[in-house]
C-alpha cells in the first residue's frame, strides 16, 4: 500500500494534515480517470510492428498474503517510433507464461507478430 505506515502527509511542511485515507482514495480515483489514457497508450503500443517486453525481479515488503522474501516482477513493454515511444509497466506476483501472453494479447498470431526470448530452449 502506497501510504502504509503514514498517518498523514504534508503536516509539518505546509501546515495542512491530509489523512492517508483521502490520499489513497484520490490515487484510486486518479487511476480510474486515467484508464482511458492507458487504454489509448496500449493500443498505440500494439499498433507498432516492433514491441520489446522484459521482466525484472523485485521484492515487495509488506505485501498482503505473501512472504517478504517472495519475488515479484515488474514487466516493461516498449514500442512506437523512436521520437514518440510508448512505455508501459505492469506489476505481477508471478513470472508464469500467462503474464506475457496477457501483456501481448492483441498482437495477432504469435508466430507472425512476436517472439518471446528467455523462455527456454527454442523449438523448431
Amino acid at each position: 500500500m502506497l501510504f502504509y505506515g503514514q498517518p498523514s502527509l504534508g503536516g509539518s511542511r505546509h501546515g495542512v494534515d491530509i489523512p492517508r485515507q483521502p490520499l489513497a482514495r484520490w490515487v484510486i480515483q486518479s487511476g480510474e480517470q486515467l484508464q482511458p489514457l492507458l487504454n489509448l497508450m496500449r493500443d498505440k503500443l500494439l499498433d507498432y510492428p516492433v514491441l520489446h517486453c522484459d521482466e525484472t525481479r523485485l521484492q515487495v515488503l509488506h505485501e498482503p498474503v505473501r512472504a517478504p522474501s517472495a519475488q515479484s516482477w515488474m514487466w516493461v513493454q516498449s514500442s512506437g517510433p523512436p521520437d514518440k515511444p510508448v512505455i508501459l509497466f505492469d506489476y505481477t506476483a508471478s513470472r508464469a507464461q500467462e503474464v506475457p501472453l496477457r501483456l501481448l494479447d492483441g498482437l495477432g498470431m504469435p508466430s507472425q507478430r512476436y517472439r518471446l526470448a528467455d523462455c527456454g530452449p527454442a523449438r523448431a
